[in-house]
């Protein structure tokens, strides 16, 4: 039995991952950050008004209207990973922003920070892991 609820949650860690990768892929998919100018299906807005603001990640039922859903699952996965998108600011143009290539990055880029929830479940949708990164695209 242990053996079994180990492997879940290694399940559900991966789909975690999935999910944020998945994350990262739609953000660089897009040519400007115009996606995130208003709140909607799981892509929020940068402030702090109550419409603007992720639902705790524990605390939310995760679905369509909150966050979004992967294509596919990793195998042997109940339910295709999901993600929230938060664009937390912007920085760079005045040479303040240096994630990193120490020196190889060029500042005089817009560069916008957002932060990432993903979630993913194991071999039954009880067991669940929730991650969460933060990822900066410069456009």
């Amino acid at each position: 039995k242990m053996a079994g609820a180990s492997r879940d949650i290694n399940l559900s860690f991966e789909a975690a991952e999935v999910g944020l990768r998945g994350a990262e892929t739609f953000i660089e998919s897009q040519a400007d950050d115009s996606a995130f100018n208003a709140t909607g299906g799981g892509l929020y807005a940068q402030g702090t008004s109550d419409d603007d603001i992720e639902p705790a990640p524990f605390g939310t039922t995760w679905d369509d209207d909150n966050s979004r859903v992967l294509s596919s699952a990793p195998a042997g996965v109940t339910s295709a990973p999901r993600y929230m998108i938060k664009k937390v600011g912007e920085s760079g143009g005045e040479g303040s922003l240096n994630i990193g290539g120490y020196g190889e990055t060029d500042l005089t880029q817009k560069s916008v920070i957002y932060r990432i929830t993903g979630r993913g479940t194991g071999g039954n949708d009880t067991t669940q892991t929730v991650l969460r990164s933060h990822y900066a695209r410069a456009y």
